[in-house]
């Protein structure tokens, strides 16, 4: 049960970093992001989603180093907050 729900969260937030994906290439309208993102963030967003997704099946999977993607994943996902994070501040 544990198990299921560490997946779903994984899955759900790989999910959610397909916005950063559909908001740079005007995929589909994203209203929870309301700042531009390039297209190199963009791809940066797809990378993060699809190493949270491989994680979420490799724990599924009980692949011993489910966690090397996830913490990959993670430092990317924040550094691209930080980024973002910075450049916004920087343009008040």
């Amino acid at each position: 049960m544990n198990e299921s729900i560490i997946a779903v969260i994984m899955f759900a937030h790989g999910a959610i970093h397909l916005m950063g994906m559909a908001r740079a290439y005007n995929v589909a309208a994203v209203k929870a992001l309301s700042q531009p993102v390039n297209k190199l963030y963009g791809w940066m967003w797809f990378i993060s989603a699809v190493l949270f997704v491989s994680a979420a099946l490799m724990f599924l999977s009980q692949k011993e180093w489910w966690w090397l993607p996830s913490a990959v994943a993670t430092c990317l996902s924040q550094s691209l907050i930080f980024n973002i994070g910075v450049w916004l501040n920087s343009a008040q």
